[in-house]
């Protein structure tokens, strides 16, 4: 979904696709929490909301700017936390095996 940004003219399919890269990490992170919590949704939703929160406040949307603006300025900041989400998923999907000892 997020990959149909590039049909907006104001923003970039390198943008979009950065910000396609990122979420798709994110989801895998909140499949790995909702799986590591018991199989259930709402830890991964407290922690959307949050993330979501904090990313319009960091954006500036909540602040008078556009959203197109806001995922246009792509930068390092995407690459930084899609490598983040990576870890994150890693470190919830390792073996059970890894906490026994």
């Amino acid at each position: 979904m997020h990959l149909t940004n590039a049909i907006s003219p104001q923003i970039s399919l390198k943008a979009a696709a950065m910000q396609a890269i990122s979420v798709f990490w994110m989801g895998l992170v909140f499949g790995a929490i909702c799986y590591r919590s018991g199989r259930t949704i709402w830890a991964s939703v407290l922690i959307h909301a949050i993330l979501d929160f904090s990313a319009f406040v960091a954006s500036g949307i909540l602040f008078g700017i556009t959203q197109e603006e806001a995922i246009g300025a792509t930068g390092r900041g995407q690459a930084i936390t899609s490598v983040i989400y990576v870890i994150w998923f890693l470190y919830l999907m390792r073996s059970h095996r890894d906490e026994e000892e």
